[in-house]
């Protein structure tokens, strides 16, 4: 009989442990007490079902050699006495859930990665909280595809060969972007590893990524970025302050917010009233939840600091300031409980989503006269930054209203030059 592997099983009164032989896959984990209670020759049966589970659940169709030192347990798989308790007496009855079985989603995947190294419990829920829900979204596809892939192939989903895992980005870069390629790999890089490497570490995957790049180059969206002149020229044509809609209100303070802020959307969507300050002539608001550029390794810098939101008299159509203020006075009574700041102009005026809050972007740039084919609303970061650079506003200030903590953020993917070629917003607003 010709076998796919050899899985050696033991077990003691303590814990159980797997390996397959000529690998350097294996599992373990430890007996709870009502299971430290039972037979050892339930416990060494009960280890090769642990066994199979952890490291063979993703196999079909072949035949697994089982070593196992208890003869009763030998004999038992032998006689495949399946109705049979080795020990039937009341303390071996219960009978704990079995493991998970073949990874059907990242999220899976990534468990069963961590329960072959021993991590379970509230210790494994603590790392998988390392990867934001953005992230984890971001991946999905990426992990879809790959067990696709294995199953169609027949071959392991979190332990596969490195020939294996080539001819799979070989597959998908026919299909994805480059860039999306390297997602890809970060995805898989999460739960596997070859030859002690992390996929994307692997010098023969690092090597397949470069050749992937020189076949299909990816080139930065903006080689140079609008002048927020054009759509400030375009926010001075606005009614006076008091005589706008409340929809003509709500576009401007968003755009003016966006360039004098340079925020994400995510950022202006948690900007809230119930952590906002309001002081003589300006507006201080804090940011308390996690942002996209938030990291544990930030230092001082690992929180966005206070947004400042002053007055600004030299000239007073683009005041954000003023706005703020007038439009917190036109939704005192729309807002209900809502404690956003940005709220729907249209009734039922619930909280702005994301979405909502770039759409009123680009629709002011849309009728400023912008190209948003090409530009996109969070363009409106890159324009705003290179403004206040062209006007020589001190790096570690742009850095810092940002929320960048290394120079080379701005250098790399936000410093352009501007189409039309000491503080950021009066910079930024074309105060000299």
């Amino acid at each position: 009989m010709k076998y796919k592997l050899t899985l050696k099983c033991d077990s003691s009164l303590e814990g159980w442990g797997s390996v397959i032989e000529n690998s350097s896959l294996a599992a373990n984990g430890r007996w709870s007490h009502s299971e430290s209670m039972c037979h050892i020759n339930y416990l060494e049966i009960k280890a090769v079902l642990f066994g199979l589970q952890s490291l063979c659940s993703d196999l079909t169709n072949c035949n697994i050699k089982v070593l196992s030192d208890n003869q009763t347990a030998v004999s038992y798989l032998r006689n495949m006495a399946a109705d049979v308790n080795p020990d039937p007496s009341p303390r071996c009855q219960e009978r704990p859930s079995p493991l998970p079985q073949a990874p059907t989603d990242w999220l899976s995947c990534v468990r069963k990665s961590l329960q072959l190294q021993g991590i379970t419990g509230e210790t494994l829920n603590i790392i998988i909280d390392s990867w934001r829900e953005s992230t984890q979204k971001q991946y999905r596809s990426s992990i879809s595809a790959w067990i696709t892939y294995c199953k169609e192939q027949k071959i392991s989903i979190t332990t596969p060969s490195l020939p294996q895992l080539l001819d799979f980005l070989t597959l998908q870069s026919k299909k994805l972007s480059y860039s999306a390629l390297g997602t890809t790999r970060s995805a898989l890089s999460s739960f596997i590893n070859i030859d002690g490497f992390k996929v994307g570490e692997h010098p023969i995957i690092s090597r397949f990524m470069s050749g992937a790049f020189n076949r299909k180059p990816t080139f930065p969206r903006y080689v140079e970025t609008r002048n927020p002149q054009i759509v400030l020229s375009h926010l001075k044509g606005y009614p006076d302050t008091k005589e706008m809609s409340l929809k003509q209100l709500t576009l401007k303070l968003t755009m003016i917010l966006a360039l004098v802020t340079a925020q994400r959307t995510q950022t202006l969507k948690l900007l809230s009233i119930n952590d906002m300050q309001s002081k003589d002539g300006e507006y201080v608001f804090q940011i308390t939840s996690i942002l996209k550029q938030t990291s544990a390794h930030g230092g001082r810098q690992r929180h966005l600091p206070p947004i400042v939101l002053k007055k600004y008299d030299h000239d007073k159509t683009l005041c954000v300031f003023t706005l703020l203020q007038e439009y917190l006075i036109s939704t005192s009574n729309l807002r209900g409980s809502c404690s956003q700041l940005l709220i729907c102009h249209c009734k039922p005026h619930g909280s702005a989503s994301k979405d909502t809050i770039s759409r009123w972007l680009k629709q002011v740039m849309l009728d400023a006269g912008i190209n948003t084919s090409v530009f996109k609303p969070h363009s409106t970061r890159s324009a705003a930054t290179s403004a206040a650079k062209s006007a020589d506003v001190p790096l570690d200030e742009i850095m810092t209203t940002a929320g960048w903590r290394s120079s080379s953020v701005f250098a790399v993917y936000y410093n352009k030059p501007l189409l039309n070629d000491s503080s950021f917003a009066n910079s930024v607003l074309g105060k000299n």
